[in-house]
């Protein structure tokens, strides 16, 4: 949800490098409204606050005023016009058309059974870089268990679904804890709805790694963890293994189903 305060405050999150053949996802906020400060003699005589997302299937838009929804279909307003994602006041008063606005994707994320699916968090900025990430599913307390089939990145909060199935049906939330300030944020819920497939039969989808872990460097008996999840149909196997050796380093620990490498006290071996 994007909001703005003629004045606007808006969720943004960064972009991902999906195939969208096999993979929905979304919705993925990429331009923010900012706070907008208007004087009722501009010639001008218009305001534009800009707001738009990329999801699969494509996302649509809506706008609220405080709590009021602004239905152009239902309700025509000579004021308000939506071009593309961004809301356009023309003529704006400021008893009328002053305080704070909501832009909102809500529709559902649409992916049919047998294809990968990733839903997007994005954490607040301000807070510290020592969090921990779960995923809420229809309602709170109740969490996503993870297993070989659904994985939960913790550097990107992000939740990687290799191959949806019909029981995944629900409402997720991304939910954000921080240790250190002792406190949690989640967000708005996202509906992931799982189609049938095309002829009734699901179709294979080679394994296409979505969560890779970067070139790492470790100060010498510290201890790192290394991230790795594909999507696929059927469920990819994660198999972890060092360049030119047969065997890992004794000092390891592997968790999440396989989508976790943990090595502990590095060494140069």
């Amino acid at each position: 949800m994007a909001a703005a305060v003629l004045q606007l405050l808006l969720l943004v999150s960064t972009s991902v490098s999906l195939s969208e053949d096999a993979t929905g996802y979304g919705p993925i906020f990429e331009e923010e409204p900012l706070d907008v400060v208007y004087n009722e003699d501009s010639p001008d005589g218009r305001i534009s606050m800009n707001c738009r997302a990329r999801a699969n299937p494509p996302a649509s838009y809506r706008w609220r005023r405080e709590t009021w929804e602004i239905k152009l279909m239902e309700l025509p307003d000579e004021h308000y016009s939506l071009v593309g994602g961004n809301l356009v006041i023309t003529n704006p008063r400021q008893k009328k058309h002053a305080g704070s606005y909501f832009c909102e994707e809500r529709d559902p994320v649409y992916v049919k059974e047998g294809q990968g699916a990733v839903l997007l968090c994005v954490p607040p900025k301000a807070w510290p870089a020592e969090v921990t990430y779960r995923w809420i599913y229809n309602e709170f307390p109740v969490f996503l268990q993870t297993d070989q089939r659904r994985f939960v990145s913790q550097r990107t909060g992000n939740l990687y679904i290799a191959r949806v199935e019909a029981q995944d049906v629900g409402n997720y939330s991304c939910f954000v804890s921080s240790p250190i300030i002792g406190k949690s944020v989640f967000s708005k819920f996202i509906p992931l709805i799982p189609t049938p497939p095309d002829e009734g039969e699901e179709r294979r989808y080679p394994a296409d790694i979505a969560v890779m872990f970067p070139d790492t460097t470790a100060m010498l008996a510290s201890n790192i963890t290394l991230e790795c999840f594909a999507l696929g149909n059927p469920v990819p196997d994660i198999v972890w293994r060092k360049v030119d050796c047969t065997d890992l380093p004794a000092n390891h620990q592997i968790s999440a189903s396989g989508g976790r490498l943990h090595l502990y006290n590095v060494q140069y071996e």
